[in-house]
């Protein structure tokens, strides 16, 4: 110890000899090496014990670990963000190993529900949504999905009763509206049905949906004009709107517009194939025939 002293006080003067200094460092780097490894070792024997031995310490610490788990939350932040992209398929792919029978996060399945409606995987999507009210029934927005996805299987009841509820709790939403507006068109109360949509319309000005579904109750009413100024806005908003195409197609039709009917329900058709959509390709297809047959026209008179 006494020549490490005398080494470490060797005055500061210019010498050809870095020795002292070199020695020094060296028996400093290995003493923070030596903390370093001690720490480390340490760290590794709580982990190792916390991890592996059967004590409530390690049931916590586990749990935990499952329920943050960074790489889960990483994945889920993903593919919300391709969702809110509109990137469906992504978003699906991405959130597909967190929607297992295990998974108790309402945020996991509440986006796994919409992108199931998304894809018109009505019973899926029901099937999610229903497990996150479980978790969190007041969600409003999971609350009006779960009456869409009851009004697409046809239970008009539960459709009514989820997207009042829905509405209850948020009144700014836009789909419980529509939901209750399209039940109104089906009981032949179109007004009424007007009125319902405009306010869901008036909560996201930006709903294709929304501006369809006015089209359609416009024409049941026989109101053209507001039929066309309707299917436009859809159109407006997303040029590859089928919906919107084959609303236009018998607006003008009704007022006898042959260029415009015929060009929108050839687009409509397109567009429902495009999609997969048998029934309603084959509905716009049927409704092109009769337009054809009641102007006069041929086939190769809509490309002219």
């Amino acid at each position: 110890m006494k020549r490490f002293d005398v080494i470490a006080m060797t005055p500061d003067v210019p010498s050809l000899n870095s020795q002292p200094e070199l020695i020094v460092e060296a028996r400093t780097k290995r003493r923070w090496l030596q903390i370093l490894s001690v720490t480390l070792l340490l760290l590794g024997g709580f982990g190792y014990y916390v991890y592996f031995t059967n004590n409530p310490l390690q049931l916590v610490f586990v749990e935990e670990l499952k329920k943050d788990n960074f790489l889960a939350a990483s994945r889920f932040n993903d593919a919300r963000e391709y969702y809110q992209q509109g990137r469906w398929e992504e978003a699906m792919s991405t959130l597909a190993p967190l929607l297992n029978n295990e998974t108790t996060n309402p945020e996991y399945l509440a986006l796994g529900a919409w992108l199931s409606y998304k894809f018109d995987r009505y019973p899926r999507a029901l099937e999610l949504a229903e497990k996150t009210l479980a978790l969190e029934p007041d969600r409003a927005r999971e609350q009006a999905l779960v009456g869409a996805c009851y009004l697409a299987g046809g239970e008009v009841d539960r459709a009514i009763e989820y997207s009042k509820q829905a509405v209850r709790l948020d009144p700014n939403l836009t789909l419980p509206y529509l939901t209750l507006g399209e039940i109104l068109m089906r009981q032949d109360r179109d007004a009424k049905a007007v009125l319902v949509i405009k306010r869901g319309a008036r909560n996201n000005p930006r709903s294709i949906k929304a501006w369809n579904l006015l089209s359609s109750a416009y024409l049941k009413m026989e109101r053209l004009d507001k039929a066309i100024l309707a299917g436009q806005a859809a159109l407006d908003l997303d040029p590859k709107s089928a919906e919107a195409h084959y609303n236009l197609s018998r607006a003008f039709y009704k007022q006898q517009e042959s260029g415009p009917a015929i060009r929108h329900i050839q687009l409509a058709e397109d567009l429902y194939e495009a999609r997969g959509d048998k029934n309603w390709t084959a509905q716009a297809r049927q409704a092109k025939d009769v337009m054809l047959e009641h102007f006069k026209m041929r086939p190769q008179d809509i490309f002219q």
